[in-house]
């Protein structure tokens, strides 16, 4: 199971190369639509936001989703200094 556990990491630490690769060429939207839940787009968003330097817009269907997006990114946020 471990390995199994392994090999999912090592993809998704491409995946966040690809995003990242992306936002320094300059693009200007990004979609996390591959994550399923909101925490996990949250933690690569933050991540996102600390390689990078740049600032993000969340957009979502209604404001109950945006609470939840909210305290996820304040949550992930508060672990990482000076952001």
């Amino acid at each position: 199971m471990a390995q199994r556990f392994l090999r999912i990491s090592a993809f998704m630490a491409s995946e966040f190369d690809k995003l990242k690769r992306e936002i320094d060429k300059g693009s200007r939207v990004i979609s996390l639509s591959g994550l399923t839940s909101v925490a996990a787009k949250a933690f690569v968003l933050t991540r996102l936001r600390a390689e990078t330097g740049k600032v993000f817009a969340v957009v979502t269907e209604s404001n109950t989703e945006l609470e939840s997006w909210e305290a996820d990114l304040d949550l992930f946020q508060s672990n990482i200094p000076n952001l």
